[in-house]
This record gives structure tokens, C-alpha cells and sequence, in this order.
């Protein structure tokens, strides 16, 4: 089966609101997980969430950050934050 998104309104207003070079490495992103390149989004379930939720990396430091569910083929992308701003959000 192939890969799908589902994008969220939470995850559709954050990255509106990104700047550019985020989105466009968010969409970079997305094609890693499409061609199985995921080794490089250090990708990290995180605890107490049922049903699991899960975030990756944007960008090698660290800074931007993508939460999402994924069932099967599946990920439904849940938010876009900054590191900070998505510690505070899935605590």
C-alpha cells in the first residue's frame, strides 16, 4: 500500500504560519518517509499517549519539530512547533 497523509486543522494552521524554509523542509520530510529515508528525522514515540503518538525531526538541530499518529501506511500529522513549543504541547 502506499504512503498517505493526513493533515490535521491543528497541523494545517501551524504550518501556515511556518516560515518558509520550514514548510519546504517539512515537504522534504514527507518524501524521506515515502522512499523509507526516515534514518535522518530521528523519529521518537512519545510516552502516555494512547493511541501513540509520534514526532521527527525537520531539521538536523533539532529546532522544528512534526507530531503525528501513524496507523499502517497511514500518518496523520497532528502539529508543527518549534522543539520548545512542542514540549509544551505533548508534555
Amino acid at each position: 500500500m502506499p504512503i498517505t497523509f493526513e493533515f490535521t486543522n491543528t497541523f494545517d494552521k501551524t504550518y501556515g504560519k511556518a516560515p518558509d524554509n520550514v514548510r519546504e523542509q517539512v515537504q522534504e520530510c514527507l518524501k524521506k518517509i515515502i522512499r523509507g529515508d526516515v534514518g535522518s528525522l530521528r523519529i521518537h514515540r512519545l510516552n502516555n499517549y494512547k493511541p501513540p503518538v509520534f514526532k521527527f525531526d525537520v531539521f538536523p538541530n533539532k529546532s522544528w519539530q512534526v507530531a503525528f499518529h501513524r496507523e499502517g501506511d497511514n500518518y496523520k500529522l497532528l502539529r508543527l512547533g518549534t522543539h520548545k513549543y512542542m514540549d509544551k504541547a505533548f508534555p
